[in-house]
């Protein structure tokens, strides 16, 4: 009878040695777990278990699930729990590229493989990326689970782990210029108009728990062309509300502005988690920058912030820039038609009526605009010429307006 004993133990010795790959066998704690799982994040240069992330971060995950018994496993379900800060963007990949269901339910992920299975050795591996959407700053767990059965078992297996990102309190930077083209706010404007005022705007986003009570925020024109003057006087300032902020300290040195918010000041700022403050001031342009003149047209305008709170001192930093090209404006050609005494796009009228039309070149430049040829073409058998005259307006305006029979 003992040595029945001894042969069953020193057989189940043997299958654990096989299955798990170890030289040790305790029966309390197996070294070699049947289902194990992995979870890691992309920190820029390797999956890693804890990664620090800001408002706005996109985050990769990987999921890395592998069976080690000498079975097969099926049923599986890869369950990930994101925490409050992060938001389920998409799956980027399932290996091998087995047939799966997929449910998003509020923070829940769940890959269902079904009759999928993975036998011994084998692994399945889910990456997605999620985006930080702030909220609960500072440690978020994410926690993937994962279950399976044993056809020839039959057992139920799972495994768990988990990766950690750290949400960072941070402050959002957006500086741009107005294209009065385009009737839009954008990153560069190309082409100014001598003695016209360009408009910029800064928005300040704070994402992070409490509160910010100081801000500084340093504009500066920079570039080989110096054409753009600071406005005195045109800054303006929106808050989330008038209650819990005043206006700041303003500072100018030549090309550079600084607006501070500060309660050592005795100025009040109480901006919180989510909240915008928006500056928007103007520029002259005072002369034109050609390339072969000056070398450079381009007016870089950065923005560099600088938030905390006065009780730690510890500052968020945040920059962003917006570019003007002070080359002339392009040359502005338009034709109109005159109805019920006003220039417009778009008339009607009748057979044997007159119409008026204008032609209207504006040019921006220092340089002579010469040999200029300007060509109309009527449609046939619709619109047939009457007269035509040519007048000077104002400077550097050439209309040009004439009737015709219809």
């Amino acid at each position: 009878m003992r040595k029945k004993v001894g042969i069953s133990f020193m057989m189940a010795l043997l299958v654990v040695i096989s299955s798990c790959a170890v030289t040790t066998v305790s029966a309390e704690e197996p070294i070699c777990p049947p289902l194990t799982v992995t979870k890691t994040v992309w920190d820029g240069e390797g999956w890693v278990e804890e990664i620090d992330a800001y408002y706005g971060d996109t985050v990769e995950f990987e999921i890395d699930v592998t069976y080690h018994n000498q079975f097969c496993l099926t049923d599986i379900l890869i369950r990930d729990t994101l925490p409050a800060g992060l938001e389920y963007i998409e799956t980027i990949s399932v290996e091998p590229e087995y047939e799966y269901d997929f449910d998003e339910s509020g923070d829940t992920l769940v890959w269902d493989f079904g009759d999928e299975q993975i036998c011994e050795q084998g692994s399945i591996t889910i990456r997605f990326t999620a985006l930080v959407i702030g909220g609960n700053y500072g440690e978020n767990i994410n926690i993937a689970n994962v279950t399976g059965t044993e056809p020839c078992g039959p057992n139920d297996l799972s495994a768990e782990d988990d990766a950690i990102v750290n949400i960072r309190p941070s402050v959002d930077v957006e500086k741009t210029v107005w294209d009065p083209d385009a009737q839009e706010w954008v990153e560069y404007l190309d082409g100014v108009i001598k003695d016209v005022d360009v408009k910029f705007q800064i928005i300040i986003t704070y994402h992070g728990s409490g509160y910010i009570t100081c801000l500084e925020v340093i504009d500066e024109f920079e570039g080989c062309c110096d054409c753009l003057e600071y406005l005195e006087g045109s800054d303006k300032f929106t808050y989330p509300n008038n209650d819990d902020f005043d206006d700041p300290n303003i500072t100018i040195d030549g090309n550079e502005i600084t607006w501070l918010w500060s309660s050592g000041l005795g100025i009040k700022f109480l901006l919180e988690d989510g909240q915008s403050v928006t500056i928007h001031f103007k520029a002259n342009v005072t002369h034109y920058c050609y390339p072969e003149r000056e070398y450079c047209n381009t007016v870089v305008n950065n923005v560099d912030v600088y938030a905390w709170n006065c009780e730690n001192c510890e500052p968020l930093e945040g920059s962003d820039q917006a570019e003007v090209n002070c080359r002339p404006h392009d040359p502005v050609f338009e034709k109109t038609v005159l109805y019920k005494g006003e220039w417009v796009n778009e008339t009607y009228t009748y057979v044997d009526e007159e119409v008026q039309f204008k032609l209207e070149l504006t040019y921006y430049g220092d340089y002579n605009l010469t040999d200029i040829v300007i060509t109309d073409y009527l449609p046939e058998d619709i619109l047939t010429y009457v007269n035509t005259s040519t007048s000077i307006i104002a400077p550097l305006t050439i209309p040009i307006e004439w009737g015709v029979e219809v």
